[in-house]
């Protein structure tokens, strides 16, 4: 099928969106127009004017329904299913939004319901976190508040384009997302994480961008809730919320993301069950329901051209305005083009045509609606044209292949669960977007990394999990045990809100066990909960560990927010969502194993502000796929073959192989053996570093001396160790044993003159005869560095060994890393140097 994409955006935004309260001062560049209907569907207005033209009243008003199923086998052989089939067939609906089910059994679904209707339906669902936030066998991406934290558009636009090609695999053609309130009320209980942040300018930048990403892959963007959701501390779901903000806070705010949106292309806006009153002046009814917000301020003053869709009006918060049928004619009046989820739905299409029998809607109303929703689902490709002619020149084979059952068939014939290929590259995203956002408070007392030999060895993990899954919380507790020694003790415990008091205690008692306590609360923002505050059971506990005197250190998945309640801990680490990807990056971020990047989207009182967070870099490398580090999987392929071929030619008995990018460890692997016929290879086999301990190990630790004003260049390495007097080498500067330009000789074989005792070999280096004038060129030598050893001793009062472990190795997290292997491994190393006294 078409899908026309490349004139979509021809008008795309060049600058920002400035919005002018009635004080400020007028701009001397006037806003580009929004985008028309032409410049959102081009090319669409022929096909959808020839398929206007054929309805009558009766179809025209079934194209305005969007009817709910659900991809689950309940779902699929209920009775609502079997009525749904009856009602596309007689050409009664004009779009199904699926809600929860299987990603390959919605795609069959799919095929179904588009081959049995005459018009291509429009299959939508809401996609805020990706196809996975609904079905499974898809992808689940962070929530909106991830990205708000990362201040990144190209993440937002990746996500987005992400999320489309995996809602076109599956046969979805519109998502219900994303969500451009300004969350700037912390106790929003249905918002929440699932907005970009507070911060307007920085929610109109994400929604854009993550529009264009949806939009460049062929699905249709629907930004929500407007005229906007975030400041309000009611749950729609169940009552009726009210936005009490002034008109000139609304236009700084709430409508800065909605217009930038709009500017920026967007095909779909969703419409809110919200009372505005600066908007409609004396009136509480909902947005959805208000001529005056719908078609005044979205259609008139922001330009808006494309499809208004209404919240699901089965909601408690429209319900009480009157009848299904009442409710839906409101809407149309208001501007609406889309019904979605209506109760009653022939009922209601029924009234709808008796309203414009009766004057009170015209037919042109109802045209208006049907031309924008036949244009938009040419652009997505349902026009029934096929791509390419068939090269038959049989007039009765061509006239067979155009046949409506053929064309709809075509419709849905590609629609499949997603591949294999597709679900790597978007979890691969997914996890880079979560280590992105992952956001670090305060940090008191120095914690992080948990890694080096001084770092607390009994980790006691506390799941707070509000639901009822015994698996929350399961993917950070396994990650953390796979960062800590197996002889730590680390252990962990989850405590629902419905366990007995005696798990509550034996929790305490392990507290007073630990030398570390992640605390991970898991209160997620749920439609109908009321709240998003701590469980007073878990808040009181929590509250209770805090008073141990041990250090806690609290994860928040879910929303941020419930970290006002416990001010007490050592650090905060927010993560916004609650799926495998961010709690690995959690702990990930707790060994040092990721940079931290994140900061604070929204504000948190008494925690922190909008855009704090510490900003600390990777300390360790971490292990991940070849997607994770940006490699070519080929590439690591090509290795593996090379390293096998050369242990079968005996071109060495056996090598460890370590591949990696970015700090990231793709791959761990030992081929063949320590000698031929000796122990295999392990990626665990110590191996000897020989002269590379020269720059690991002195070349840093002496110019971190440098650094700090301890030694001097160009000052004689007399001044250090006054015994080094080698013959004509009495003025030799440290800075020419680092280049090694000093004269001396490039080595000597001590082992093989018997010369194995440390201070001997010192005496023999301080009086040797130079090999040639010190500065005039440059000889690769051994006793260079041996000297800069001696003068590394000589400053800082420490051994060689110990000094090079405090200063490089342990700041770096090179816990296997040592300048003086221990006797129990040094038998097992590989070109160890054993004649070493």
């Amino acid at each position: 099928m078409l899908i026309k994409l490349t004139a979509s955006f021809a008008v795309a935004l060049a600058a920002v969106w400035t919005v002018l309260s009635p004080s400020s001062a007028p701009s001397l560049v006037s806003a580009p127009a929004p985008p028309s209907q032409e410049q959102l569907w081009p090319g669409s207005n022929a096909w959808a004017s020839m398929v206007l033209d054929t309805l009558t009243l009766e179809e025209k008003i079934g194209q305005l329904f969007v009817s709910g199923a659900a991809a689950t086998a309940e779902g699929l052989s209920s009775p609502e299913w079997e009525a749904l089939l009856m009602r596309v067939e007689q050409g009664e609906v004009g779009g199904v939004v699926f809600s929860t089910g299987d990603a390959a059994r919605q795609a069959e679904a799919i095929r179904t319901l588009q081959t049995r209707s005459p018009l291509p339906l429009l299959i939508t669902q809401d996609m805020e976190t990706g196809a996975g936030m609904r079905l499974t066998g898809a992808t689940k991406f962070p929530p909106a508040m991830a990205l708000g934290a990362t201040r990144s558009t190209e993440l937002a636009y990746l996500q987005g384009k992400a999320i489309a090609a995996e809602a076109r695999a599956i046969g979805v053609h519109q998502s219900y997302a994303p969500v451009a309130d300004v969350n700037v009320n912390p106790a929003n209980p249905v918002i929440n994480v699932r907005s970009f942040g507070a911060t307007a300018t920085t929610v109109g930048a994400l929604t854009a961008a993550m529009v264009r990403g949806l939009q460049d892959g062929g699905v249709i963007a629907t930004v929500k809730h407007f005229p906007g959701h975030g400041d309000t501390a009611a749950d729609t779901h169940t009552q009726l919320a009210t936005i009490t903000a002034d008109r000139q806070r609304l236009d700084a705010v709430e409508l800065v993301p909605f217009r930038q949106a709009v500017q920026s292309g967007v095909m779909s806006v969703m419409t809110g069950h919200l009372a505005v009153p600066a908007l409609d002046p004396g009136s509480q009814a909902p947005a959805t329901l208000s001529p005056r917000i719908i078609s005044g301020v979205l259609r008139d003053e922001l330009g808006f051209n494309g499809l208004v869709v209404t919240d699901g009006l089965k909601m408690q918060a429209v319900r009480q305005a009157g009848s299904p049928s009442e409710i839906a004619i409101r809407a149309l009046e208001a501007g609406s083009d889309q019904l979605l989820l209506s109760a009653d739905e022939p009922g209601t299409a029924a009234a709808i045509a008796e309203a414009v029998r009766s004057g009170r809607l015209s037919e042109r109303r109802i045209d208006a609606s049907v031309m924008r929703i036949l244009r938009a689902k040419a652009w997505v490709g349902l026009d029934d044209v096929v791509e390419e002619p068939p090269l038959i020149e049989d007039p009765v084979a061509d006239a067979q292949l155009s046949t409506p059952e053929v064309r709809r068939a075509t419709r849905a014939a590609h629609v499949a669960a997603p591949q294999p290929e597709l679900l790597q590259r978007s979890e691969a995203l997914g996890r880079h977007i979560a280590r992105n956002a992952v956001t670090v408070l305060r940090e008191d007392e120095r914690l992080l990394p948990l890694v080096g030999p001084d770092a607390p060895r009994r980790v006691l993990t506390l799941i707070l999990d509000d639901g009822l899954d015994p698996l929350t919380g399961q993917p950070l507790v396994e990650a953390i045990a796979a960062h800590t020694p197996e002889q730590g003790g680390t252990f962990s415990l989850r405590l629902s809100l419905g366990d007995p008091d005696a798990f509550y205690v034996s929790a305490l008692e392990r507290v007073r066990e630990a030398d570390v306590v992640v605390l991970a609360s898991f209160r997620r923002a749920r439609s109908g909960q009321g709240n998003v505050a701590l469980p007073p059971r878990h808040l009181a506990f929590s509250q209770e560990v805090m008073a141990q005197r041990r250090p806690v250190m609290l994860a928040l998945f879910g929303t941020p927010y419930v970290g006002q309640s416990l001010p007490g801990a050592a650090a905060f680490i927010a993560a916004y969502g609650d799926g495998p990807a961010e709690q690995e990056a959690v702990a990930d971020a707790l060994f040092g194993q990721i940079p931290l990047r994140g900061r604070l989207p929204v504000p948190i009182p008494g925690v922190g502000g909008t855009g704090e967070g510490l900003q600390l870099a990777q300390q360790a490398p971490r292990l991940g796929t070849t997607l994770d580090a940006g490699l070519r999987d080929d590439a690591r392929q090509r290795v593996d073959a090379v390293m096998r071929q050369a242990v079968a030619d005996r071109v060495f008995p056996g090598a460890a192989v370590a591949i990696g990018r970015a700090g990231v460890v793709t791959q761990l692997q030992g081929y063949g053996s320590l000698s031929y016929g000796g122990s295999a290879v392990t990626p665990d086999t110590p191996y000897d570093l020989a002269s590379v301990t020269k720059v690991v190990g002195t070349t840093l630790a002496m110019m971190q001396l440098v650094e700090q004003n301890r030694v001097d260049l160009d000052a004689p390495v007399r001044t250090y160790v006054p015994s080094f007097r080698p013959l004509g080498g009495e003025r030799i500067t440290v800075r020419q044993l680092l280049s090694h330009t000093a004269g001396q000789r490039p080595w000597f074989p001590f082992y093989a003159r018997g010369i194995l005792d440390r201070q001997d070999v010192f005496r023999f280096i301080h009086s040797d005869t130079l090999r040639y004038r010190p500065g005039s060129r440059s000889v690769y030598s051994d006793f260079d560095m041996i000297v800069l050893g001696e003068v590394i001793e000589a400053v800082t009062g420490q051994t060689y060994e110990r000094h090079v472990t405090e200063s490089i190795l342990e700041p770096l997290g090179l816990a296997a890393t040592s300048p003086d292997l221990p006797d129990d491994l040094s038998s097992h190393a590989v070109g160890y140097p054993r004649w070493l006294p």
